[in-house]
């Protein structure tokens, strides 16, 4: 996908992009994500730290979940979830899901942090399912879509689907599973700009086996119809229809054979020319 083709008449409303990747020049300002996440440029890089590491040791117990936590309400965040408050004095927010399995399954469940991922915080097996605790994320990709700001821009569907691959990449070759639930629903953002693959847990939980990975990326050219041709989408047509020049249309074509770590070597256009 070329920088080119960001000037495609198609994407006409001409307003900011919801990516801070993208152009700053046509961005809506941010606060630095190190104030607004942790308070301190040493709290940042202080929790970067902490999450370095391909398999870093995750909390997972046997107890009742709400003896820790208190439910709020109920919030489709990727799926059906609570949003929980911790019964301590940090009163920390979380969404937590039911998997309904048996307690040896608790040992599928890693930590392997990525910045493309939601990050899970936690795993609780009790009477008959695993209660899986995740970060909160402002809204999905899918919502996005829908919003009346109109038709997202090329060069922003380059910005999201490059993140989407990377997380992608990670799961493939280092979880070595396919996460099997890649759609407009499962990719989250927050206020600051972060694309996030949902649902995680519940992948390692099913134990997908990698031999299906294409599958995923496929997906990912499936959500790049939804967000440019919504009704071409919903005929499952698999393709592109209308002209957004060959180099957004051959992408899409290459999600059907590729893996990840091919489309990333693709020149993403971070702006528009």
């Amino acid at each position: 996908m070329s920088a080119q083709e960001g000037t495609n008449p198609k994407a006409s409303h001409n307003r900011v992009s919801v990516f801070p990747r993208s152009d700053a020049r046509l961005k809506r300002p941010l606060a630095e994500p190190e104030s607004t996440v942790q308070g301190t440029k040493q709290g940042a890089l202080k929790l970067q730290k902490q999450r370095q590491g391909a398999f870093t040791a995750l909390s997972k117990t046997a107890c009742n979940p709400w003896g820790r936590y208190r439910k709020s309400f109920k919030i489709n965040q990727a799926g059906r979830g609570w949003v929980v408050h911790a019964n301590n004095n940090t009163f920390s927010e979380a969404i937590i899901k039911e998997v309904k399995t048996t307690k040896s399954e608790l040992s599928r469940v890693i930590t392997s942090p990525h910045k493309n991922f939601v990050e899970l915080q936690e795993a609780i097996y009790y009477e008959g399912a695993i209660f899986l605790v995740y970060e909160i994320m402002d809204v999905s990709l899918g919502q996005i879509f829908s919003s009346p700001l109109g038709r997202l821009q090329l060069f922003e569907v380059a910005a999201f689907s490059r993140e989407i691959l990377a997380g992608l990449e990670h799961i493939h070759k280092r979880l070595k599973i396919t996460h099997g639930d890649i759609s407009s629903s499962s990719i989250l953002l927050s206020v600051t700009g972060a694309v996030k693959i949902g649902n995680l847990g519940t992948s390692m939980l099913q134990n997908n086996d990698i031999r299906d990975s294409q599958s995923d990326i496929e997906s990912v050219g499936n959500i790049i119809i939804e967000c440019l041709e919504p009704s071409t989408f919903l005929r499952k047509v698999g393709s592109l229809v209308s002209d957004w020049g060959s180099n957004a249309m051959n992408f899409v074509e290459s999600t059907r054979t590729q893996p990840a770590s091919q489309l990333l070597k693709v020149s993403f256009p971070s702006s528009v020319s």
